[in-house]
């Protein structure tokens, strides 16, 4: 950024926590540059895309929708007026569905601040979540705006 001096610089949402790194050293370094999130591209049936996924062996790719359909469930939750607390309980129970998926981990952050977040939201989440298919981890995410 100090080098080229862009005025906007797109960065994915797949990788959430990068994408706040990114944002924060724009505004700690005063860059001018304007920094846009990109929505998270997905296949078909709600897979990420990710470079990871041609390492799923077959079963684990077809169970790897899950964790979309998880991330969806919690944001209804919250959507729909529950806790953070609710939200995850959603995406645990939706995720134990699947005996594939190895739940590693759940957050719910605070978009701006990227600090935990506990009881009713009042602004925008981040929700990601990661879990093992055998040896690949895969990671989502899905920001919700409250």
């Amino acid at each position: 950024f100090n080098i080229i001096r862009p005025d906007a610089a797109y960065f994915g949402k797949k990788d959430y926590q990068q994408l706040a790194v990114i944002h924060q050293m724009t505004r700690d370094l005063h860059f001018p540059t304007k920094v846009c999130g990109v929505e998270t591209v997905r296949e078909a049936d709600g897979v990420a895309m990710s470079s990871r996924n041609i390492r799923l062996h077959p079963q684990d790719r077809a169970a790897a929708p899950i964790l979309h359909q998880a991330l969806c469930a919690a944001e209804a939750r919250l959507l729909a007026g529950g806790t953070v607390q609710d939200a995850e309980a959603a995406l645990r129970a939706h995720v134990a569905t699947e005996p594939r998926a190895d739940l590693q981990g759940v957050h719910v952050v605070d978009a701006q601040t990227f600090s935990e977040v506990s009881d009713r939201p009042q602004h925008t989440v981040g929700i990601m979540v990661s879990a093992l298919f055998d040896d690949v981890l895969l990671l989502d995410q899905k920001e919700v705006p409250l």
